[in-house]
Formats: structure tokens, sequence, C-alpha cells
């Protein structure tokens, strides 16, 4: 939540926070994943200090885990300034990375429903993906059932990265950062994207699993914004919460 969200000042300044049908944009993006969410699980939010002060992120957070019923611990590391790309936001939280264990990463301008996969084994990893016929996403090469390749803002395919991106080693994420930085494996626009990371991973044997989400809408964009609040899913949760009186 360290970005500038260019493409949708128009409707505020704070991307993550941006209300669709009277929700944040982070709010149905964790509801959207929620049923992976597991008690053990930590958050860890990346914003900078403007971002944070200037929206009380800590006290909307709390607010809407409460409103989702998310009894999870969450840290929120915040940058002085804004960040050249996601990758340079995930390594803000080296300290809590470099574990043996899985750890996953989400794109905070996305409305996504996957399923985790019940084991994750080691030396793998899993990205979620979608059909996408442009050229400003991540895009993928796949042979045999494995992602071979991940190119930023460069179709290679018409698959393309939906936002979330989990690898069973922390540690392993931290060192393929590192060496993305060392390289200066950068996209077209100049910033350090977390897919291009996993380059380095399947470089290390890793095998990198395509994930194909129940449902995804991307919150990135005005167009992509209006065209989920019209959505029938958007519609008919947003009515449930209200009958249920869900906090906003």
């Amino acid at each position: 939540m360290a970005g500038r969200g260019l493409r949708t000042q128009p409707l505020g300044e704070f991307k993550p926070f941006i209300e669709i049908r009277g929700y944040k944009i982070i709010h149905w993006l964790l509801f959207s994943f929620k049923p992976n969410i597991k008690n053990q699980d930590k958050f860890i939010f990346v914003t900078t200090s403007y971002f944070f002060e200037k929206f009380a992120v800590r006290k909307e957070l709390e607010f809407i885990f409460k409103s989702l019923g998310l009894k999870n611990k969450f840290e929120i590391l915040i940058s002085e300034n804004f960040l050249a790309g996601n990758s340079c936001s995930i390594y803000l939280a080296k300290e809590w990375l470099e574990r043996e264990g899985p750890v996953s990463i989400a794109c905070c301008d996305q409305f996504t429903d996957f399923l985790l996969p019940s084991e994750i084994l080691p030396q793998t990893g899993y990205l979620t993906l979608g059909l996408d016929f442009g050229t400003n996403k991540g895009y993928v090469e796949i042979e045999e059932g494995l992602i071979k390749k991940f190119a930023e803002k460069e179709p290679i395919s018409n698959l393309a990265s939906s936002g979330i991106f989990i690898v069973s080693e922390g540690k392993a994420l931290v060192t393929a950062l590192e060496r993305q930085f060392q390289e200066k494996a950068i996209s077209t626009n100049r910033e350090y994207c977390i897919g291009q990371a996993f380059n380095y991973l399947i470089k290390d044997g890793f095998k990198i699993y395509p994930l194909l989400p129940k449902a995804h809408y991307s919150l990135g964009s005005i167009p992509a914004i209006n065209y989920f609040a019209s959505s029938t899913i958007a519609d008919s949760i947003s009515k449930f919460w209200s009958e249920k009186n869900v906090l906003v």
C-alpha cells in the first residue's frame, strides 16, 4: 500500500481506501480471500508515512479486521518515501520474511477468490493467473504445467499475473529479491516488480505452479473499479453486508 496510485487519483489519493459501494478496496480484498486465512497467519502491510498519518491507516485496518471477524495480528511497515515497485515494499519486511515457512504476497488493488493449496511443498511457488490481451501487466510462459518465465509489461503470452504470489520459503524469496536489486531487473516503467523476482526462484529449481482464481477483479484503474462496482458479485455482497449491518 505504498504506491502513488496515479491511475486512480480522481477517485481518491490513497488507492486502498477508495470506496466501492461504501466499502474500501482493502476491505474487499481481505474479504475475497478470507476463506484461506488461518488463525495463526500474520499480516504485514507496507505504506508511506504520508498515507499512514493522513489516512489513520492503523485505526482503519483495525476497524476493517473487526468488521470481517479477523483476529489475526498485523504489522504496519512505514517508508518515508514512495518506493520503486512492490519488490521494494516487500523487502522492507525482510525481518519477517526470512523464515523457513511459506509466504504469500497480495497486491492490494484487487478482489480475488482463489483456493490456496492444502499443502505447499518445499521449493515450490504459485502465481494466480488470468487471461489478458493488453500490455500493462506481468505475463508468463508455461511449459508442462509449470511457469518457466515471468515478464513485466511484456506480453510474452496472454496469461497474466492476477496479484497473488506464494513461495514455500520466505528466505528464498528474500534472496531472490536481493538478486533482482543487484542485477537491476526492472520493468519498462523502471520499477522492481515481484513477479520478476520469481525468475530467480525458477533458476534455483523452484517449481512455480499456475493458480486459476474462482473469481478475480482488478481494482487498479478507474474503468476496472467501475466495472466491479456494477458487477453482480459486488451488488449481492454489498447488499448482504448492508442487511447484516456489517461495519463500514
